[in-house]
């Protein structure tokens, strides 16, 4: 499969040559992405990567001079080697020879024939096949080096042995003395991992070794992350790595929703790469502690305090608090314990400590309350100390609204007894508000949005069902079933009856009787 990209501002040329391509009946297959600008095209080239790109010498806002170069400047970063057709008119064939000097392997006039096109066509795959057979080796190459990388990166316990063959395999790639490893999470708006145009900005902005000293020599995928490690020849370019990996923050930042990226320090020693992986992962979780930092470097941030007596003294309150169920303390103390000014200085793997410490006391509490324990965060999920008070809190808050609903439904369930055991006393909302303990009109919202009946209805509906069991016992007299559901005044009785049912109690004996 060969990819082809068609640019030009004149729609019906694009779509023109691309049903011409149809016709050729090929021999290979191909696939073709159409632009109608130069900038389009651009993004066409860095979305799919087009083996072959016929351009338009004169285009308004990108001539295809102008697109060729992008092009190569951008296929230089990151191995991408597309073969360049000019297309042009009779009158434009300066701008063609310009073409040729940039690369362009032939070009095409308008309006384009069908022989020439397939002539240009054949001679383009031709390139392509000789460019894939001959970076096939360079290609399994950098895939042996990748995986050898990500295997030391991220493995601490590899067999010696192993060890040292990894090592032996991937140090003719290591042209200079010194190491170290970046690391970058990018995120999108929906926290997913780094896309594909961000890997390709990076590579893109990658340093150029013989213009700066500085061999990128490792791009890992390791999740939402990427791993670089660089390899240089003096101890002071580890200032000119850190200004690329700024720039790059800047670059991905207009892009990105989070943007994190740290760096370890620097070493000599080829075995210590799994080490450089561990420092740089460590300080990129201090992005809780530093979310204002760009770049978050190891060195800086290695020689925390581990001292937490203090943070842990304020959280054995909130267990006190808990006690009593003082939610407002209980976000108060979680306000003042994960607090910048507490924590600036203290090691993530303290910060982690307390976060768990909290979560403990929180789950707690939950058991005792009888709930379940919550589902709680990983220490690393988190992008700053905010979010992990608000995750904290919120989950406070939740108990609190578990522990009401419950107090709630309780008050419920025991109005409902009351009324179903007491039905035929002269009872009233008032007298089962105070038996629950509630506002009178709090009590008549919570019972009806409840039951879905209001309270008078539902004490009404008690002492009509009754009454209708009453009633079909003939030797109870209507006076008498009146009293014994609450009604002291049959008369209001036989009302509230035929109101309820439709029909007086005395036609509903009737009905009894005749059936």
């Amino acid at each position: 499969m060969y990819s082809i990209l068609i640019a030009d501002d004149e729609e019906i040329i694009c779509k023109g040559i691309e049903s011409k391509i149809k016709r050729l009946d090929l021999a290979y297959e191909v696939k073709v992405i159409l632009a109608f600008s130069g900038k389009e095209a651009l993004e066409g080239v860095i979305t799919y990567k087009p083996d072959i790109i016929i351009t338009d010498i004169c285009m308004p806002d990108m001539d295809g001079l102008e697109l060729i170069q992008q092009i190569k400047e951008y296929g230089e970063c990151i191995n991408y080697k597309p073969n360049f057709i000019a297309l042009s008119a009779y009158d434009k064939f300066e701008f063609v020879r310009e073409a040729f000097k940039l690369g362009a392997i032939d070009y095409l006039l308008k309006p384009v024939g069908l022989s020439d096109l397939r002539e240009v066509l054949d001679k383009a795959v031709k390139e392509q096949q000789k460019a894939r057979s001959a970076g096939n080796a360079a290609y399994y190459h950098q895939i042996l080096l990748e995986n050898n990388l990500s295997r030391l990166l991220v493995n601490s316990d590899i067999d010696s042995k192993i060890l040292h063959n990894l090592i032996e395999s991937i140090k003719e790639d290591f042209n200079y003395n010194y190491l170290c490893i970046g690391i970058i999470d990018v995120r999108d708006e929906t926290d997913n991992k780094i896309s594909d145009i961000a890997v390709d900005i990076i590579k893109l902005e990658k340093p150029k070794p013989e213009a700066t000293g500085i061999n990128v020599l490792h791009l890992c995928d390791q999740e939402h992350m990427l791993a670089l490690l660089f390899n240089y020849h003096t101890p002071d370019k580890y200032d000119g790595i850190i200004s690329q990996l700024s720039y790059l923050y800047h670059i991905l930042s207009q892009r990105f929703v989070r943007v994190f990226i740290s760096i370890s320090d620097c070493a000599k020693d080829i075995y210590s790469i799994h080490s450089l992986y561990k420092h740089a992962y460590k300080a990129l979780i201090y992005r809780i502690i530093y979310p204002e930092y760009n770049i978050i470097e190891y060195g800086k941030i290695k020689h925390k305090s581990d001292d937490i007596t203090f943070a842990l003294q304020r959280l054995d309150v909130l267990r006190q608090y808990a006690d009593n169920f003082d939610i407002y303390r209980m976000c108060e103390v979680i306000d003042n314990v994960f607090n910048l000014d507490v924590l600036r200085d203290i090691s993530i793997e303290k910060l982690s400590q307390l976060y768990n410490y909290a979560v403990h006391i929180i789950n707690e509490w939950y058991s005792i309350n009888g709930e379940r324990d919550f589902q709680y965060k990983d220490f690393n999920e988190f992008y700053n100390l905010a979010d992990m008070r608000r995750f904290l809190k919120t989950k406070i808050n939740d108990m609190n609204y578990l522990v009401e609903s419950q107090a709630v439904s309780n008050a419920i369930d025991i109005a409902i007894k009351y009324v179903k055991e007491n039905y035929y006393k002269d009872i009233n909302m008032a007298v089962i508000a105070n038996i629950v303990n509630m506002n009178y009109s709090y009590f008549g919202k919570l019972f009806k949005k409840t039951m879905g009946v209001s309270f008078v209805e539902y004490l009404t509906s008690v002492r009509m069902e009754n009454a209708k069991k009453l009633l079909k016992d003939p030797s109870n007299k209507i006076t008498q079933i009146s009293k014994m559901v609450g009604y002291e005044n049959p008369k209001y009785f036989t009302r509230a009856f035929k109101a309820y049912f439709g029909f007086s109690p005395h036609d509903f004996r009737e009905k009894i009787i005749s059936a």
